[in-house]
């Protein structure tokens, strides 16, 4: 999308010179497509190339038009690119109206050019479409065939650029040319289409009698029309940047807006979520804190009770009746004591287990602030 608005297909269309809507350079051997946008013949040999589509390992025998999009159908089946290339139409109106001495393709004889000799073009044969020399502009005058060319001088410039006349070939019947205007059906006609499907049209002329009798104003208003169209589409493109830079700016502040308040999000998560593992912490620290404690006590019991079970037993062995009744009376108070101070501690409702059913802590944070704590059972 970004580079419809901003560069290809075409070159910036105020511009009067002809240039390849591919490359954006001056055309260069001018070759059209059945839509007629005309391209330099290597550019398009590129674009067909480069836009070649495979099915079941076969190249497909079309191509969409670079500008409009049409689709063009390949004159057949298996032709390469490169044939395709040349197969195409050069666009002899735009060589005749771009003939300029100064050129490098116009400074040397083509024909000689084509013996790979250098000799310097002073004519330009409008038939031929070639830059010829002294020599080759006396040859046609001797060969019949080429009597009939119209070939003028690169010193009169003003001639190369007046009364440009080009036969234009018609792409559905090969070699022929448009010859022929339908009025009834607005369209130009070769010889062919006109004895197969305008016989019977009631105005039907030659184009050189049509052309004859057009309006100059005509003309001058197609000029107006097509400038003021050219405005108008440069003005919605100018309008579509300006919303693509809307569009652009608009999605920043959005994302901008959102990540900050993800990040907020972020803090309320992280200072619930630290808050929460502080109490469970504590709570974990009283709860093993006070079995460890309840462990040390259960400790100095049986400390208290094994010595009293050692005493017994050795009074026992070797004490007398008496001595064994004092000892065994004073031992059991001992532990009874004992006993007595543990059963007063608060130390006996032991945590057994954990629970943490809820853990939607995002519903949670929205609707509380905070996390929900951990339970525990008690043993």
């Amino acid at each position: 999308m970004a580079e419809s608005l901003t560069g290809p297909p075409g070159a910036n269309p105020v511009d009067d010179t002809f240039r390849c809507p591919i490359c954006l350079e001056e055309v260069r051997n001018p070759k059209y497509f059945p839509c007629f946008h005309t391209f330099c013949e290597t550019c398009i040999q590129t674009y067909i190339s480069s836009t070649a589509a495979r099915k079941d390992n076969e190249t497909e025998s079309h191509r969409m038009g670079y500008v409009c999009r049409k689709r063009i159908e390949a004159p057949n089946n298996d032709i390469t690119s490169e044939e395709w290339a040349l197969a195409l139409t050069q666009n002899k109106l735009i060589v005749s109206m771009s003939v300029d001495p100064k050129k490098e393709e116009h400074k040397f004889c083509m024909f000689y050019k084509r013996q790979d000799k250098s000799v310097t073009a002073k004519h330009w044969c409008k038939s031929c479409m070639k830059s010829i020399c002294d020599d080759c502009n006396c040859f046609h005058s001797y060969v019949p065939i080429l009597r009939g060319h119209k070939i003028l001088s690169f010193s009169d410039a003003q001639d190369l650029k007046n009364d440009i006349e080009v036969d234009v070939p018609f792409s559905i019947h090969e070699g022929k040319f448009l010859e022929v205007y339908c009025t009834d059906h607005d369209k130009l006609c070769c010889s062919i289409c006109f004895a197969t499907e305008h016989r019977k049209c009631e105005q039907v002329q030659t184009i050189e009698d049509v052309a004859t009798e057009m309006n100059e104003h005509r003309v001058q208003n197609k000029l107006t029309l097509f400038k003021d169209l050219l405005e108008t589409l440069m003005n919605m493109r100018e309008e579509y940047r300006d919303k693509v830079t809307t569009l652009n700016s608009r999605k920043q502040e959005i994302i901008s807006s959102a990540e900050k308040k993800v990040e907020e999000i972020k803090s309320q998560i992280d200072k619930a979520h630290a808050q929460w593992l502080k109490r469970f912490e504590q709570k974990h620290t009283d709860s093993v804190g006070n079995i460890e404690i309840a462990s040390d006590e259960i400790k100095r019991l049986a400390t208290t009770i094994g010595d009293a079970k050692t005493m017994v037993q050795t009074v026992k062995e070797n004490g007398s009746t008496k001595q064994i009744f004092v000892t065994n009376h004073k031992l059991g108070v001992q532990v009874l004591e004992h006993l007595n101070r543990l059963r007063a501690l608060d130390i006996w409702d032991f945590v057994q287990d954990y629970n943490h059913q809820n853990t939607d802590f995002l519903r949670q944070i929205c609707n509380d602030g905070s996390f929900q704590d951990v339970s525990s059972s008690e043993m």
